[in-house]
């Protein structure tokens, strides 16, 4: 018994040594896609987590207006928003960090104004992206058992958002950010504005994603 097993093992590590030999002639000169290693991205499912970027949006509002000395005494007016949830939110939560960071912020447009506004871009991916043969998904699952355990992040959606930030003054750019997060797949009417197709100040768009 002892013997067949030992050539049982033999046998398989054999046909593992020629299906790298044949997978190594057999490799054309077309560089192949490599999977990235895993790594985190934040996933906002609470109003306090669009407070988080109104924080890092005055922050940097404040510091690049502290790098502009010909801009520190100048309003900045805030671009009004469209219909939907995180857009009303967002305009009020950044107008208050703002203020509360002691700049001023402007309730209409004015003279000689510094414009801030942004717009949400959602993304759906297509739920097939992620089959990608067994071994990617036995990773993925392995990650998912260790998220459990760990409280990790939750696993990732079908649906990620890119809020984008632009100030400007005289048609010049003093700051643009963007913030990728993902959100949960029944949320994405929180961020869609039926009536809006282009990204333009606070509106949003949808992009389809459809894997090939």
């Amino acid at each position: 018994m002892k013997n067949i097993r030992i050539s049982g093992i033999l046998a398989l590590l054999t046909a593992l040594a020629l299906a790298l030999i044949f997978a190594g002639c057999t490799k054309s000169s077309v560089p192949v896609p490599k999977k990235p290693k895993a790594y985190e991205q934040e996933k906002s499912q609470a109003m306090d987590h669009w407070r988080e970027i109104a924080v890092d949006v005055s922050k940097r509002v404040h510091h690049a207006l502290m790098e502009r000395n010909d801009l520190l005494d100048k309003p900045i007016y805030v671009q009004p928003p469209n219909s939907r949830p995180f857009m009303l939110s967002f305009h009020q939560l950044l107008r208050t960090e703002m203020v509360s960071r002691a700049m001023q912020v402007s309730e209409s447009r004015e003279r000689d104004t510094i414009r801030l506004e942004y717009d949400v871009i959602t993304v759906f991916h297509n739920p097939s992206r992620f089959n990608e043969g067994i071994f990617s998904r036995v990773a993925d699952m392995g990650l998912g058992i260790s998220n459990v355990f760990t409280g990790s992040s939750p696993s990732a959606s079908n649906h990620e958002i890119s809020v984008n930030v632009r100030m400007a003054y005289n048609n010049r750019y003093v700051l643009h950010l963007s913030y990728l997060r993902y959100i949960n797949d029944a949320d994405w009417p929180l961020y869609i504005s039926p009536e809006s197709q282009e990204p333009s100040a606070g509106r949003v768009r949808t992009v389809r994603v459809i894997n090939r």
